[in-house]
């Protein structure tokens, strides 16, 4: 297999063509490495050209023809496969610059997660939408969010460091487990959450067992 250039590997999916792209963190950039493990293309930030804009990638998901990036200080980015362009989505302040993940739910509904909480595409306005911490709301989302799951009965899990585990039941809000991680004594990227199916959290990544 390929030895890349600089970076470290973050995140990694496969196209349709059996390509693998592959996101990097540490200023390695974005990948495209061909089934024979040859580097075809490496991305880097160029601020003169369409390029992606951000050399750290935390995650990166692939719907299509369009590669999901979430990046470290350039917030959410887009790359599309056919036309080889990079698209970038504003940000309200400073800290949506620090995504943390991308997610595909089972209605194909893009998610990202960043250091301000959650936020879903809507491909008919070509825009996110973002769901922020109320601390004057009962059932509002923390901040920091490190990822999000949707398990079998359509139930969304977000994963915040710190913050621990939340999980919304189908349109009525979050109920958070282990906020407070003092009194627990349990550290939530340890933690084991139970709601029908087993959700194993893992290195900050929800993992669902089936």
């Amino acid at each position: 297999f390929a030895t890349l250039a600089e970076g470290n590997i973050s995140s990694f999916d496969f196209d349709r063509l059996n390509n693998v792209w592959i996101g990097t963190i540490h200023d390695g950039g974005l990948y495209l490495v061909d089934k024979r493990g040859v580097v075809q293309q490496r991305y880097l930030s160029d601020p003169l050209q369409n390029s992606i804009n951000s050399n750290s990638v935390f995650d990166l998901v692939l719907q299509g023809n369009i590669l999901w990036i979430a990046t470290d200080g350039g917030g959410i980015n887009s790359f599309d496969l056919k036309q080889k362009k990079f698209h970038h989505f504003p940000i309200s302040n400073e800290y949506e610059k620090y995504t943390r993940s991308t997610y595909i739910d089972r209605d194909g509904r893009v998610w990202i997660t960043d250091y301000t909480g959650i936020k879903y595409y809507n491909e008919e306005l070509d825009k996110f939408y973002s769901y922020y911490e109320d601390p004057m709301t009962p059932g509002s989302l923390h901040k920091n969010a490190l990822s999000i799951f949707q398990d079998n009965q359509g139930n969304y899990w977000t994963l915040h460091q710190p913050g621990g585990v939340a999980i919304s039941p189908v349109k009525k809000g979050f109920k958070i487990f282990n906020a407070d991680q003092k009194s627990s004594g349990i550290h939530p990227k340890k933690m084991l959450v139970q709601l029908k199916r087993i959700i194993w959290v893992i290195c900050g990544f929800p993992v669902h067992l089936t």
